[in-house]
């Protein structure tokens, strides 16, 4: 019974959130979606540079890592970000 309510309660949720985020939100998120997606469809085929999906979002939008970021302080920031702002726990 417990699950069924939790679902319940994430389906409200997952509701709620998609009508206070803009259209335009939805869509910066649908196209970072389907270059990473890309990339793996690349790395999977075997090509040269399956990140370029990604980086070429990533420019784009000027979120590019600075040159030498470790991978592990990236997410660590982004992490501490989303916390902040109240995104996750």
């Amino acid at each position: 019974m417990t699950a069924v309510v939790d679902q319940d309660r994430l389906a409200v949720a997952g509701e709620a959130w998609a009508r206070s985020v803009p259209d335009v939100q939805r869509a910066r998120y649908a196209e970072l979606l389907a270059a990473a997606r890309a990339a793996v469809a690349a790395a999977a085929r075997g090509d040269a540079d399956p990140v370029a999906w990604v980086r070429g979002v990533l420019e784009d939008r000027g979120q590019l890592p600075e040159p030498g970021a470790r991978p592990s302080q990236v997410v660590a920031d982004a992490r501490s970000a989303m916390r902040l702002a109240g995104w996750m726990p």
